[in-house]
């Protein structure tokens, strides 16, 4: 049984996986990664050009003997997945779509439940990009009724680029 935080629990168990800019991987402990994930083969996703995803997975993941502190589950599995950018730098729904059918289909062969961090932000205007959050939102309602992945929502990553007057997107 995993040694418990007080008043909480460390993650054991847990797979968390990254939908974001990638990881550094010299910042997580190799036996911590489940697996990783990019849809340009010449993008490796334990480089992390940004920082955002490695930020991301070390709130949730670090452990004190790699970076001096412990993440709020610093015994959980992270699985981090890289999505191919444009050539602005952002994501693209393509490639967000890809790899959130790749952890989906992670977590039916493995029969593990899954969480899964989004912490990417949509880039242009409302039109275009609202179907897209409501397709992923209505896709995580119903893998989380069948139990294959929880999605955790990034709050403050959410407000849609070059638009004429602010929106969020969620």
């Amino acid at each position: 049984m995993p040694r418990a935080k007080k008043g909480g629990h460390r993650g054991g168990g847990s797979v968390i996986a990254f939908i974001d800019s990638g990881a550094d991987g010299r910042r997580l402990a190799i036996d911590q990664v489940e697996g990783v994930w990019s849809d340009d083969p010449d993008d490796d996703p334990l480089v992390d050009q940004v920082g955002h995803g490695s930020m991301t997975a070390l709130i949730a993941a670090s452990r004190a003997d790699v970076n001096g502190f412990d993440g709020i589950a610093p015994d959980a599995k992270v699985y981090i997945l890289k999505p191919k950018r444009d050539e602005r730098g952002v994501l693209s729904t393509a490639g967000l779509m890809r790899a959130t059918d790749h952890i989906a289909q992670h977590a039916f062969k493995t029969g593990k439940r899954v969480i899964v961090n989004n912490s990417w932000g949509l880039w242009g205007c409302k039109p275009r990009y609202m179907a897209c959050a409501m397709i992923m939102t209505r896709f995580y309602v119903r893998a989380d009724r069948r139990g294959l992945l929880q999605a955790v929502w990034a709050a403050g990553n959410n407000h849609l680029h070059d638009c004429p007057q602010p929106t969020s997107n969620w």
